[in-house]
């Protein structure tokens, strides 16, 4: 086998070599935006890649370093790590039981893994849980799609992909967003304000699994069906009216029947009955049901004395037990197909698992209990949007807590039409010393108002296109126009990366088309040199500004209050990437980082007390997550006052009860006399530091009238 060494290959030779396409070019390493950051915030950025909920509509970011695809390889794919041969496919459920349809919600695939030797599988589910809440919908790849009995499989071939990877190495977990860093009444230096289209776009989705038993004790009560068909569940696919998910009616105490004959007619099974049900419900409405699980103990099954209650439970539990069976069946025949081959570890614990439930002497899992006649698995998944408590991220540190979110209208809009989707203090970024932040914000905003002139140039002349396809016939109809928006392209792709402009003039015509549709319809993709350092950058900057790319930088005009605001100075809006991350403050006890599960509220936190009303006597310092949150709603100087009176139990109790329950808190003023005006400032903490080196000290001055006088 002869190696080759690709950094000595021309981009256009890489391609027809390995197959790569155009983003080969970023390199697979830290963004070199990240030479303008210090160490600790890019040590805080690999803690947020952990924490980030995988977008439904996550993209690219516009400033491509490689950064993404290099954490690509962690993502939750189901791919099979192994060269193996496909053994068989096995799905929960296939689709029919009976004479009903019930959808498939997991796909199992059998192999042989020829690097161990041994039978193993690989579990694809439709609906997965990456923590305790947030999850996403995988999507099935062609690989596996097309993939037979026999097949070969190399190590590493992706069978199931997670919404963050894209296919074709495009790997996002952010959404480009832009914004503004202005000074305004409604942002603290550590919140956001975002758009409505903006929130929406940042949606994802979040999932609970319930689980509850029914049988001879209670009747499950029939709150979806009618009179001729006894439901007592919404089934999969199927989306709740409101919160209640399940309800039960007590049967018997102690194996004593008991049954009420007003309580269980017709009529009256059909309604949920606050005294007696035990009714399960979920914490927010309009979910829908991905996945149940019904497991039946057969021995009840053959004393039960109600007829037509269990008819759906009994399908699932049917469909399941079919699973279960044709799985241990079907790895039971390839053992004897291949005697000279051990199950894996994972495989023959699913075996064990699979034969303990279809074994009668089944007990509940969750008290060691004889089980029911049925125990029930529900799993139901909840779509979000961008809303308030919620904390975004960008790729250097930087994060803010979302404290408002306002319609399309009131947020500012260039004179070109580009309208900004987040406001942010300007000290921001300044008070963190991550000018990376701004630097590729500067390179984004750039790309996209030169993406905006382009879209108004073709749509001026062709009109505006609604599909790539037709786009690209009225290219090729009219050349002079490709070339013409081609040189805008690679004008701007020349003053950012040599390497990406020597590619570009070498490709085809077909090659030329596809660039200009994908600025059309996403974005133009910058990539940025891999040698790249704090030089380079900034010299691609500087050149940038004064070239006929410069950004526009215009005062802008936005609506605070119902009232249009017109900022004083000149701002120059930022297109850069924000992920969400997997941390919610919409409680006034949420958590808000693994660490601080209190808040700062005076509270103990044993597991007992937790979900208790602040109680304990001893008051706890505001922490720095906290901080962001109280400064998202009342700003700096409300935040500087409270920490100031950190140590009043009752200022914290009316603090963050009217925090967590005013539609406008901003009353602090009269629960905190204002001391003093902004301590622990950052850049006042650096000026500080530089003036006592010089053996200089300073004082909080709180009225300067006397010394600044008007002219």
């Amino acid at each position: 086998m002869e190696f080759v060494d690709i950094d000595k290959l021309t981009f256009k030779e890489a391609k027809e070599i390995v197959g790569l396409d155009r983003r080969f070019l970023g390199f697979s390493g830290l963004a070199n935006f990240g030479t303008q950051v210090s160490s600790s915030r890019y040590v805080m950025f690999f803690g947020f890649l952990t924490q980030y909920v995988p977008l439904r509509a996550s993209e690219p970011p516009i400033a491509l370093t490689g950064l993404e695809r290099e954490f690509g390889k962690t993502l939750f794919n189901r791919r099979v790590e192994n060269d193996s041969t496909v053994l068989g496919m096995v799905s929960r459920y296939n689709g029919k039981s009976g004479d009903s349809v019930i959808d498939e919600v997991e796909t199992f695939v059998l192999v042989l893994d020829h690097e161990h030797n041994e039978l193993d599988f690989v579990n694809i589910p439709k609906h997965e849980k990456h923590s305790p809440k947030f999850g996403y919908e995988l999507t099935e790849t062609e690989e596996l799609l097309n993939c037979e009995y026999g097949d070969l499989l190399p190590g590493g071939t992706v069978l199931a992909r997670t919404p963050s990877d894209k296919g074709n190495d495009d790997v996002s977990f952010s959404v480009n967003a832009i914004g503004a860093l202005v000074s305004d009444k409604r942002v603290g230096e550590d919140a956001i304000i975002v758009s409505e289209s903006f929130a929406k776009k940042c949606s994802f989705s979040t999932y609970q699994t319930f689980k509850f038993s029914t049988g001879m004790k209670s009747i499950p009560v029939n709150i979806f069906g009618d009179d001729d068909n006894y439901k007592v569940i919404k089934d999969i696919g199927e989306t709740l009216d409101d919160t209640i998910l399940f309800a039960t009616r007590k049967a018997a105490v102690d194996d004593n029947v008991m049954l009420y004959p007003a309580l269980f007619s017709t009529k009256h099974l059909q309604c949920v009955d606050v005294m007696f049900d035990t009714v399960y419900n979920t914490n927010k409405a309009r979910g829908k049901i991905v996945d149940i699980k019904v497991i039946r103990s057969e021995r009840q099954r053959k004393v039960a004395v109600y007829t037509g209650i269990y008819d759906q439970l009994d399908r699932y539990a049917d469909s399941y037990r079919l699973f279960m069976r044709t799985f241990i069946r079907d790895v039971e025949n390839l053992k004897r197909m291949y005697p000279d081959v051990k199950l894996s570890r994972k495989l023959h614990a699913e075996m064990v698992h699979y034969r303990l439930l279809l074994d009668e002497k089944t007990v509940n899992y969750e008290n060691k209990d004889p089980l029911d006649l049925y125990h029930i698995e529900v799993t139901v998944e909840f779509k979000h949007s961008l809303r308030n408590g919620m904390k975004v991220a960008g790729k250097y540190g930087n994060k803010a807590i979302v404290s408002g979110v306002i319609p399309d209208a009131d947020m500012p809009i260039t004179s070109y039409g580009m309208r900004v989707d987040y406001i942010m203090d300007m000290k921001s970024t300044a008070g963190r010393m991550n000018p990376g932040v701004p630097s590729e914000g500067s390179v984004g905003n750039i790309s996209r108002e030169t993406k905006f002139k382009i879209v108004d140039k073709l749509d001026s002349i062709f009109g505006v296109s609604k599909k790539p396809k037709e786009l690209e016939k009225r290219l090729l109809k009219n050349t002079d126009v490709l070339y013409d928006i081609y040189d805008i392209i690679l004008g701007l792709v020349k003053m950012v990366s040599e390497e990406q402009y020597r590619y570009y003039t070498e490709n085809s015509l077909e090659d030329k088309i596809e660039i200009i549709c994908e600025t059309y319809f996403k974005e133009l993709y910058l990539l940025i040199p891999m040698d790249g350092d704090y030089e380079s950058i900034e010299g691609i900057l500087y050149e940038l500004f004064n070239s006929e790319y410069a950004p526009t930088i215009e005062p802008i005009t936005y609506t605070i209050d119902g009232t249009e605001t017109t900022t004083e100075e000149p701002v120059e809006l930022l297109c850069s990437p924000l992920m969400v991350l997997s941390k919610i403050a919409d409680t006034w006890l949420a958590t808000s980082t693994a660490k601080v599960n209190h808040y700062g509220i005076p509270i103990s936190t044993s597991r007992e007390n937790r979900p208790r009303q602040p109680y304990t006597p001893n008051p706890v310092r505001t922490g720095e997550a906290e901080s962001r949150l109280i400064n998202a709603y009342v700003g700096p100087v409300g935040m500087a006052t409270l920490r100031n009176r950190s140590v009043s139990v009752d200022t914290h109790r009316l603090c963050y009860s009217t925090i967590m329950t005013c539609d406008d808190p901003a009353n602090i003023e009269r629960l905190v006399p204002e001391e003093y005006g902004f301590p622990n400032d950052k850049p006042v903490e650096i000026f500080n530091s530089i003036l006592e080196v010089g053996g200089v000290g300073t004082e909080y001055k709180e009225d300067l009238s006397d010394i600044y006088e008007e002219d």
